[in-house]
């Protein structure tokens, strides 16, 4: 791999910068604190590595980040702890916390929930269980109190994010000693109110951003730091809605010559070729975009504020500088059906013709509680809270489509669309001979990316054919075997 492209190994991707944000704050004020993390890591290691962790240093407090996909290994974590002689203070944070906290503290009454943004409440919260001190003064809290759960003022957002400390990277890079990736956000909030995404119900819709001096300081601290630092990811919610700010962050960067490459999610619009002309210099490779679906009607709904023109429009001002584009697309909106599924099937063919950007997979739509399609499902009664706290997985939005016809839509449009599908016969119809020309193109640029699309397809398809192929063998073999025999 050439150190001038962007690209992760398994071991090498985003990690959770709010736990770092956490961990850092806490160190601030004078608190040991061993942060962990076990994204890798299977259900029955992480806890076995947790509890081991957890005996070998002995805390009194103990947090959890608390987040839909995680939840049941946490909880059964916060379980066992129960069990303990001695059992620390338990603190729990995270998005789904901030949603579903009622719940989860009538079944866990022992425990704290920090609510939202947690950097303030935590160093505060910290000291009042440490002095045994009420914890009714402290804003952004719920607790369980006088047989019941208890909430205290909402907590003010942090305004002037220079005031954190950087985050606390160190535990990502010594659980991979190879990491050559790392993550920084330099804003927080998002202006969109998507009905997909629950994010507003930490950020309240509102964007703060850190000055990109500050920025620059992180950056360059992280490089001095960790010496094999290539790859840099920011994590912001919307990095590029501040145009100019992101411009005079890459001068920065143009400047600092640090030799890093650099990659970020970025909304549609606004966009513009003085900011993609910068990027490029300043060393930004990868850009990801949320599409989410190409059907007029459905982008209406969804609540992203973009239109097809915007696309277009972005798609004309990005082409001359060759960076590696993907789109995320998703499928089983409300409204959703064969035609909303063709429409966006073929926009994204028609862009792909003139550059063709890369496109991972096809999602299916969650719901997610905190959003605006998980109210949808209870108000058809295909769900309720209490859903949360069994060991049930994240649900699909079904209340129009049944999860065999969500599957239906997600194949029509991955044959139809996707780079890794063009190595299947489906695929290689629907997707590759239309556009023949325009993938070899973005093929022989990104020469790297020929692999792992094979190398997937190889091991999803070449295994059923062998298995076809052996099967009529051994038919044929048997055949012959008996009629030796028979002779």
């Amino acid at each position: 791999m050439s150190s001038d492209k962007y690209r992760f190994e398994e071991d090498d991707t985003g990690y959770a910068v709010g736990l770092g944000y956490i961990s850092s704050v806490l160190k601030n004020v004078g608190h040991e604190v061993k942060m962990l993390s076990f994204t890798k890591l299977s259900v029955t290691m992480a806890r076995k590595n947790f509890f081991s962790k957890y005996e070998e240093f002995k805390p009194d407090i103990v947090g959890f980040s608390v987040f839909s996909p995680n939840r049941i290994s946490s909880f059964k974590t916060i379980e066992e702890l129960y069990c303990e002689a001695n059992p620390p203070h338990i603190i729990i944070g995270g998005i789904h916390t901030t949603v579903m906290y009622e719940k989860i503290i009538e079944k866990f009454p022992k425990i704290i929930a920090v609510l939202g943004e947690g950097e303030r409440s935590i160093v505060e919260l910290v000291k009042a269980l440490e002095n045994n001190l009420e914890l009714s003064s402290i804003n952004g809290l719920a607790y369980y109190k006088d047989g019941k759960v208890f909430l205290t003022e909402r907590r003010e957002l942090i305004e002037d994010l220079d005031t954190l400390p950087f985050p606390d990277h160190d535990v990502f890079f010594k659980l991979s000693p190879s990491r050559t990736t790392g993550s920084i956000i330099t804003s927080r909030g998002c202006p969109s109110k998507c009905s997909f995404c629950s994010l507003d119900i930490l950020s309240r819709n509102i964007v703060r951003k850190r000055s990109v001096e500050n920025v620059m300081e992180e950056i360059k601290f992280l490089k001095q730091k960790y010496p094999k630092l290539k790859n840099i990811i920011f994590l912001d919610d919307a990095l590029l809605l501040d145009n100019k700010r992101v411009i005079k962050l890459c001068k920065l960067l143009i400047e600092a010559d640090l030799g890093l490459t650099f990659a970020c999610e970025a909304r549609v619009k606004p966009v513009s070729r003085e900011l993609f002309y910068w990027m490029k210099k300043a060393g930004f490779t990868y850009i990801i975009f949320g599409l989410e679906t190409a059907a007029d009607e459905l982008m209406k709904s969804i609540g992203k504020g973009i239109t097809k023109i915007d696309v277009l429009n972005l798609m004309d001002m990005i082409k001359p500088f060759n960076f590696r584009i993907l789109f995320f697309i998703m499928c089983g909106f409300p409204g959703e059906n064969r035609k909303t599924i063709q429409e966006t099937a073929d926009f994204v063919n028609s862009i792909q013709k003139k550059q063709y950007v890369q496109i991972w997979g096809v999602s299916k739509l969650y719901a997610f509680p905190g959003t605006r399609i998980y109210e949808n499902m209870k108000n058809a009664s295909c769900i309720d809270d209490e859903y949360w706290m069994t060991e049930s997985e994240i649900p699909y939005y079904t209340v129009e489509h049944s999860f065999k016809e969500l599957l239906l839509y997600e194949r029509f449009l991955s044959d139809r669309i996707l780079l890794k599908e063009c190595f299947t016969v489906s695929g290689f119809c629907r997707h590759f001979l239309k556009m023949p020309i325009e993938i070899m193109k973005f093929l022989l640029r990104n020469k790297e990316e020929v692999i792992t699309p094979i190398d997937v397809s190889l091991k999803r398809y070449v295994a059923h054919y062998y298995w076809l192929v052996y099967k009529r063998l051994s038919r044929r073999i048997n055949t012959l075997e008996k009629y030796e025999q028979y002779t």
